[in-house]
Formats: structure tokens, C-alpha cells, sequence
């Protein structure tokens, strides 16, 4: 089980990311289940403290992981960030390896969502 927090997340997503990761429905097993905290404000140098205790930070584009955030993150036990978007360009990747943060991204994105975003 890991500890995993999502910024950014909104209404309608919140019972998707908890039936995939938290505690879902009852046919999801106990290995699958994580301890997940869901928060709908942005990841940046004033709410990254929040994040202390998190194995896993998941983060979107509107997130700013910039140096301070991901050594605050780091010295927080945060080891992986997860970006929920095809784009990276708001993680300082540089500043992502000193401290040896795995970050992973969304390879693409569903034409299905891009077209019914439009």
C-alpha cells in the first residue's frame, strides 16, 4: 500500500481516483487499495508541505514543480511524482533528480477526452 496524494482534483474526478486507488468498491482487493488523500488546490511552494508523509505526489498542469517544491517534497518522504498530462514542462526535472524523485507522465492523451474537452 503506498500513500499517495492528487492535487488539482476536482468533483467529478474524485470517485474515479478513489474507486481506482483508495478504497473503491468492495471487488477491488486489499492489495490494490491505497491510502489516498485527494485535494482540489494546486501543488506550488505554499501548499507543498501538505504533502509530508506522501510517497507519491500526483500532479497536474496547472501544478509548479519547481526546485524549492521538489526538495520540499523530497525532504517531506515523497520518492515519485506523477503527472496526470501528456506535458512535463511545469517540472524542473533537473531539480527532480538531485534528490532521486522518479517522475512519471501520461504518454497520451484519449482522443475521446481531447474531443469531448472541445
Amino acid at each position: 500500500m503506498a500513500n499517495i496524494i492528487a492535487y488539482g482534483v476536482t468533483a467529478d474526478g474524485r470517485p474515479l481516483l478513489e474507486a481506482a486507488l483508495g478504497g473503491g468498491p468492495e471487488g477491488v482487493p486489499e492489495g490494490v487499495r491505497h491510502d489516498l488523500r485527494c485535494l482540489s488546490i494546486v501543488l506550488n511552494r505554499d501548499t507543498a508541505l501538505t504533502a509530508a508523509g506522501r510517497e507519491i505526489v500526483c500532479s497536474g498542469v496547472n501544478d509548479v514543480l519547481d526546485e524549492e517544491v521538489l526538495r520540499t517534497l523530497a525532504c517531506g518522504g515523497t520518492r515519485m511524482i506523477t503527472q496526470w498530462a501528456t506535458g512535463y514542462n511545469n517540472i524542473d526535472l533537473r531539480a527532480a533528480r538531485e534528490p532521486g524523485l522518479y517522475v512519471a507522465r501520461a504518454s497520451f492523451s484519449s482522443p475521446y477526452a481531447v474531443a469531448e474537452f472541445a
